[in-house]
């Protein structure tokens, strides 16, 4: 449709330049008004395709205004971006992606390095900055996400850091092989025993929810991933972290008997007064003991809110929350 409309156009401006060309016609020398037409033909074709390019614009500046529909992301949780960076569409995908975010004030890490550049460094600070901000990491899960490589920066490092560190993963789906099947084998170089594999299924086992991102432009997928990292959805920043000096510890098990119940590892407030939203980060199975003490957390969050909140054990009648 786009080229019947444009070959009319390109037919009468050049209709309109061999008018000219007659008119001038006695100072043009005879052997060169072939050359004169085609230069004439050659520079209304590049206007044409410039016109074109200009239309396009508006579509970029719809996209823009459908991004501005995310909300912002000034309170969202830290992420970064882990993926094997190839220069080939999944990386072009995920860029764009990180680049809508990023105008929206949402904190996702990506490594810029150029051609030639060393990624390390900026790996090991983004992973540190992770770490201690309790961020997230989301996985661009290609076929052979988590190979075994030469790098000591790879997606397989990154992937082992979050799991040593227990940093959680967002897995992001961008093809059909799903969880990732890194290669491995007698005649890999780096993964004979086909340990890429197995840290993707600790890691990333199949049970994990992933964010579909097939088929689905880098404006969906950043929609998709701002309502993941939202304050709400995430439901704590450790930025935002109060004090530990507004914490109290006070638990015990009221009758000798072997209690089973959970207690809190660590308690944190997003927020303050009525806004003031519960995170609980970790629940670790409390000690089996009689009778014995041991510590759980918990947080007066506002007047409205209950004082007292009990974690109780059914059979056991253990208090291990106050």
């Amino acid at each position: 449709e786009g080229i019947g409309r444009a070959i009319p156009k390109v037919l009468g401006i050049i209709a309109n330049g061999c008018k000219w060309l007659s008119r001038h016609a006695l100072h043009v020398p005879a052997n060169s008004r072939s050359t004169c037409i085609l230069a004439f033909c050659c520079f209304s074709v590049w206007r044409l395709h410039k016109r074109r390019k200009q239309r396009i614009v508006p579509e970029f500046e719809d996209a823009n205004a459908q991004a501005s529909n995310i909300p912002d992301g000034s309170s969202s949780r830290l992420a970064m971006i882990s993926a094997r960076f190839d220069g080939g569409p999944v990386e072009k995908l995920m860029r764009r992606m990180q680049r809508i975010l990023d105008a929206r004030n949402y904190h996702v890490l990506i490594v810029e390095a150029g051609v030639g550049d060393d990624f390390g460094d900026a790996t090991l600070e983004y992973l540190y900055q992770i770490k201690r901000e309790n961020g997230v990491i989301l996985a661009v899960c290609t076929w052979n996400y988590a190979e075994m490589t030469a790098s000591q920066y790879s997606s397989h490092k990154e992937l082992q850091f979050a799991l040593e560190n227990s940093i959680e993963v967002i897995p992001l789906r961008v093809e059909d092989t799903y969880p990732p099947k890194p290669p491995f084998g007698d005649h890999h170089p780096h993964d004979q025993h086909g340990l890429g594999q197995a840290l993707v299924q600790m890691k990333i086992p199949p049970t994990l929810v992933f964010l579909e991102c097939r088929g689905r432009t880098a404006l969906q997928i950043a929609s998709d991933i701002a309502g993941r990292l939202s304050s709400e959805k995430a439901g704590l920043r450790a930025r935002h972290m109060r004090s530990p000096s507004h914490v109290r510890s006070r638990s015990s098990c009221q009758r000798g008997s072997w209690c089973g119940c959970l207690f809190l590892s660590k308690l944190c407030v997003t927020g303050p007064g009525q806004d003031a939203v519960l995170a609980i980060v970790g629940i670790e199975p409390a000690p089996i003991t009689t009778g014995r003490s041991f510590k759980a957390f918990s947080q007066k969050l506002s007047p409205a809110r209950n004082r007292s909140r009990f974690l109780r054990a059914p059979e056991h009648h253990c208090d291990v929350l106050h």
